[in-house]
């Protein structure tokens, strides 16, 4: 801090004051609540911001400095409802202020208690432990879908139904690794809405279509709040134990094709968690936040053209799974045609997506 300059800045500041120049009073202590903002000296900063209000309740910017010093502070228990009024005093004045919003914004995220993400764990787990380690034949009848007994109860009951270990806990691993993130960002009523919206009309759309098979699985209402996140948020990146970068979309790739092929693999007879149902949820989760956020609706197409390269890529596996890795030649260009188009479909979906104006919060 050069201390001349701040000094010199004092003395303008009495000398306006003397001749009771309001303007030059608020330019030079503008000045100095800088000088100390910037030095981190935030309780002289914080008395000259106040001054100025005290000159001009209506001056631009000098809340938004007073939310910040709020937060750097940090000594109070309720610093963030501080910081959030400051803030919503500075949009009063500027609505145009979107340093004001951003700030604003992550605080309200930060102050969002993942209620509903906690409680479908804790049902789901309930459910699982009554059910461990392999659901039976009366419990399907009773509790899933099957488009034989479509019954209000069992649309809701088959979301928190699982077959088998593997099935729950993948569920349950993502839920609690994309639900967290989701909550937060939107808040629990539009988080709610979202999953309840995908996991029952994924499940009950696969029920439809795949006479005589037992649907179940919260799986399509998971592929609704991966959907809705990557409306909001297309390039967010996750760590990996807190080191390894991996791109949402990769992340996303890895759990459609898993969740399939898993399907294919694990369940037996005729269960069925399906990827009709994952691809539905993932739509609904697109189109309510679409709803909800209408900014992002561009978003949407991109997202098409990619999950159906995954859906290709998905069916490619499949060919190799059901043949148990002997492929005969036909099967072999059905193969490469799925996985080469899927790759091609996703390539060009991302690469699109790479050039849309998204202003991310």
């Amino acid at each position: 801090m050069n201390k001349k300059e701040l000094k010199n800045l004092i003395k303008k500041y009495h000398l306006a004051l003397e001749e009771k120049n309001k303007e030059d009073q608020i330019k030079y202590l503008l000045k100095i609540s800088e000088i100390h903002f910037n030095n981190q000296n935030y309780t002289k900063a914080e008395i000259n911001f106040k001054k100025i209000l005290e000159i001009n309740n209506k001056y631009t910017n000098i809340n938004y400095y007073l939310a910040l010093i709020e937060i750097e502070n940090n000594k109070t228990k309720n610093y963030l409802e501080k910081a959030q009024k400051y803030l919503e005093k500075e949009l009063e004045i500027n609505p145009k202020n979107k340093d004001a919003k951003t700030l604003k914004k992550k605080i309200e995220i930060n102050n969002n208690f993942p209620l509903i993400t906690l409680l479908l764990i804790i049902m789901n787990s309930i459910v699982f432990y009554f059910t461990f380690p392999e659901i039976n034949k009366i419990t399907l009848i009773k509790y899933t879908l099957i488009s034989k007994n479509i019954t209000f109860y069992k649309i809701i009951t088959s979301i928190f139904f699982h077959y088998n270990y593997i099935h729950f806990f993948s569920n349950i691993l993502i839920l609690l690794l994309f639900g967290l993130i989701l909550e937060k960002q939107i808040g629990s009523l539009k988080y709610l809405i979202i999953f309840l919206s995908a996991g029952i009309f994924g499940n009950l759309f696969q029920t439809i279509i795949m006479n005589n098979n037992f649907v179940l699985g919260a799986s399509a209402g998971i592929f609704g709040i991966i959907g809705s996140l990557i409306i909001l948020k297309p390039r967010l990146e996750l760590k990996i134990f807190g080191i390894i970068k991996i791109p949402l979309i990769l992340f996303f790739s890895g759990y459609f094709i898993f969740s399939n092929l898993l399907t294919n693999s694990f369940f037996q007879g005729n269960v069925n968690v399906g990827d009709l149902a994952h691809i539905l949820g993932f739509f609904i989760g697109i189109f309510i936040t679409g709803i909800l956020y209408h900014e992002k609706t561009e978003i949407f197409y991109n997202w098409i053209i990619i999950t159906l390269g995954f859906y290709l890529i998905n069916k490619g596996l499949i060919i190799i799974l059901k043949n148990k890795f002997q492929i005969i030649f036909l099967n072999l260009i059905q193969l490469l045609l799925y996985i080469f188009c899927g790759f091609i479909l996703v390539y060009y979906g991302y690469k699109l997506l790479k050039y849309i104006n998204i202003e991310e919060d």
